[in-house]
């Protein structure tokens, strides 16, 4: 039976409720209303779910029993709601009280796109792009490094993917390409899905005029040793699972390359003890995301030239605590 419910918005939470505060309240002020929200709460705390029980019926508050991680929980979400089009939050992010309305009006208008980025700000630097969609690189690897090449288009242009702090799918493409990795805890998640959509088929546009601001990294610094082993781990399992063999023979050496190079300053950074445990659960996990390659392949629908125009060649920023780095 067909719902009138458009969005469902998904956001995992793990935080306490102030930050979560400001997100919501900016949800709630959409001047669009046919929407319903999933809070899927991660630090399982008693406040938080009396604090989100005081909003409209249609904010709906879901207890996980222990952190379950970001692609676990926006799964949950999924399964817990009903719209065709599901926009993906991170809790520290506020909405521009249009920004529903634009996403309904922009996504019908570009219907057969199977994901849509936008522009995400810094909360505090409003002239800073945070992300406008995601990169893969010819050297295997992806993350928002097109951020300032992509935020100067006015018009929209496809991208290789959406960034999971704000992220809209269509429910039907989720069904062919399968939903978030659960398999990845945090971080790369969004990449990796990003990467088996393309393989079916889905295309991924960035939308510039929906704007929404991140308050950025209030949890990661502080977690930062276990970014790296997820970004490590994570990384080389989508290269293994999803990058076709075509592509891989054609830049292996440049991914051989940036891998040494990339693993070579975090060790010096003084990660070297993370990045053996993350080279390590890459190998148990090798026979498995082989098999998993294999399934990704037979299914593909990729068109290899207009692909290969998407892939990004620039140089590659590597986030530390306090500092950038350039990978090129």
């Amino acid at each position: 039976m067909k719902t009138n419910l458009q969005f469902s918005i998904i956001i995992p939470h793990l935080r306490g409720k102030e930050i979560l505060k400001k997100c919501l309240d900016s949800i709630k002020s959409q001047t669009y209303k046919h929407y319903d929200v999933a809070i899927i709460d991660n630090g399982t705390n008693l406040q938080v779910e009396r604090f989100v029980q005081l909003f409209p019926p249609n904010f709906r508050y879901i207890r996980a029993k222990k952190n379950l991680g970001f692609s676990k929980a926006v799964n949950i979400g999924i399964d817990n709601t009903k719209g065709e089009l599901i926009l993906v939050l991170n809790d520290d992010t506020e909405l521009p009280s249009d920004t529903l309305k634009k996403c309904s009006r922009l996504c019908h208008k570009y219907k057969s796109y199977g994901s849509y980025a936008i522009k995400i700000l810094s909360f505090n630097t409003p002239t800073e792009i945070d992300s406008a969609g995601l990169m893969f690189s010819i050297r295997g690897y992806g993350n928002r490094s097109n951020r300032n090449i992509v935020g100067k288009n006015d018009q929209s242009i496809e991208v290789f993917g959406p960034c999971g702090a704000g992220a809209i799918y269509w429910r039907k493409a989720l069904e062919v390409a399968g939903k978030f990795n659960e398999d990845f805890f945090f971080f790369y998640e969004d990449l990796e899905l990003a990467f088996r959509l393309q393989l079916n088929g889905f295309k991924s546009l960035y939308l510039p005029s929906i704007t929404i601001f991140h308050h950025r990294s209030l949890t990661m610094d502080k977690y930062f040793d276990q970014k790296v082993y997820q970004a490590i781990r994570n990384s080389i399992l989508t290269l293994i699972s999803s990058m076709p063999f075509e592509l891989l023979k054609e830049y292996k050496i440049e991914i051989i390359k940036f891998y040494l190079k990339l693993l070579k300053i975090i060790a010096k950074k003084g990660y070297l003890l993370t990045v053996v445990k993350a080279l390590l659960a890459v190998l148990y996990k090798l026979p498995q995301y082989l098999i998993k390659r294999n399934s990704l392949n037979k299914l593909c629908s990729l068109n290899m030239a207009d692909f290969k125009n998407l892939l990004y060649s620039g140089p590659i920023e590597i986030n530390f605590p306090n500092e950038t780095l350039l990978i090129s």
